[in-house]
């Protein structure tokens, strides 16, 4: 078989659709098109029709961590379990970044612990995590921007630091807002109780506000994370209704 693969496809133009939808509708028996996509929706319906479909999912935390030890067995990589889960969670689902991930931490030659994973990876303990999610239920402006300075000058990745804090908040949301059924970490417990639901929401969504423009930006990453800061921290600076 000849096998052709057309990544995003959704950013052919109409033209080019129509120009490779006589193909699709009769290939040659040894030819094979795998068409990939993000985004579904951008595919036209003629083109969707002759083609079969398969959805790809993001992975379950446990799951990764899982396949990681079966890779560390095979590879003669020491790991600790704690390593390997973080690794799967900031691989946010996906098995390609968390095997990236585990193989630029063996780069080391030594044992794989969270601790020296989580600083080869610019990741942050859920203690430090926990400091600042009190930081901003107290309204510690200058305690808040004092933490990002130093992780700014540690050389830290703050988009990955970023992602980790939202993923806390979004821990103590699930545990506020069952009050405390769906348990967590002590960490998230504690800071948990400083918070109200509707608060949590609303320095979520400053939160996730400032992720967007990272990725839009990641030069003025350290710029969107103290605003959103200074944000969460003086309801004042925020104008939606949730701030309100």
């Amino acid at each position: 078989y000849k096998v052709y693969i057309i990544d995003e496809v959704h950013m052919l133009s109409t033209a080019a659709f129509n120009a490779l939808l006589k193909t699709l509708e009769e290939p040659p028996e040894y030819v094979i098109f795998i068409l990939a996509t993000t985004e579904i929706n951008k595919i036209p319906a003629t083109v969707l029709s002759r083609c079969q479909r398969f959805d790809f999912h993001r992975v379950s935390r446990e799951v990764i961590a899982k396949r990681l030890r079966v890779v560390c067995e095979g590879e003669e990589i020491d790991a600790d379990d704690d390593a390997l889960l973080l690794i799967a969670d900031l691989a946010q689902g996906a098995f390609r970044d968390a095997l990236n991930m585990l193989e630029y931490c063996s780069g080391s030659n030594g044992k794989i612990t969270e601790k020296n994973a989580s600083e080869l990876l610019g990741a942050s303990s859920a203690e430090l995590l926990c400091k600042m999610a009190e930081n901003i239920a107290e309204k510690n402006i200058s305690a808040a921007l004092d933490m990002m300075a130093e992780l700014s000058s540690t050389s830290r990745d703050i988009v990955v630091y970023w992602r980790e804090l939202i993923g806390f908040f979004r821990n103590m949301l699930v545990y506020a807002s069952t009050r405390g059924q769906v348990k967590k970490d002590n960490f998230t417990a504690r800071a948990g109780e400083k918070y109200t639901v509707p608060r949590l929401m609303q320095v979520l969504g400053i939160f996730c506000t400032a992720e967007e423009n990272m990725m839009r930006t990641p030069s003025s990453a350290r710029l969107f994370a103290e605003m959103a800061l200074v944000r969460a921290c003086d309801e004042t600076m925020d104008d939606s209704t949730d701030a309100l």
